[in-house]
């Protein structure tokens, strides 16, 4: 299954891209993010990869941004992405066999789901390092 990216208009920060990008290995689950992009005129640098709590979203992360295209970041260059969870369009929602686990499934079958998405969450980091061709 390809990985791949689709730019959506109205990020709200200037000179940052916003997409979406399928999670590699499940083609059904695609996830938000906005990029501040790689710094310029610098080949090291390091990539933050925010992920939100609950009650918030990706915009929460936006103030960051422009700090990472300032001047004074050229002594520490950084990059920041901030990716919306599950829930949170547009990634795509938990379907209802999901919520009713969170809502009333066993112990067993909340630690299997939580797991799964602890997975989804290694492979989406993995396919935006390399979609984005950040490096090490």
């Amino acid at each position: 299954m390809p990985i791949f990216t689709v730019q959506l208009p109205g990020s709200q920060v200037p000179n940052t891209e916003a997409g979406t990008i399928q999670a590699p290995g499940n083609g059904k689950l695609e996830y938000f993010y906005e990029d501040s992009g790689a710094p310029a005129g610098v080949g090291s640098y390091t990539t933050f990869f925010m992920l939100h709590g609950y009650c918030y979203h990706s915009g929460i992360f936006q103030r960051l941004f422009p700090l990472a295209h300032q001047s004074y970041s050229q002594s520490f260059p950084f990059r920041v992405i901030a990716i919306n969870r599950r829930g949170y369009p547009p990634t795509t929602p938990f379907n209802p066999f999901e919520l009713t686990v969170f809502e009333s499934g066993s112990e067993e079958e909340r630690v299997s789901l939580l797991l799964n998405e602890g997975r989804n969450y290694v492979l989406l980091l993995d396919g935006l390092i390399k979609e984005l061709g950040i490096p090490e």
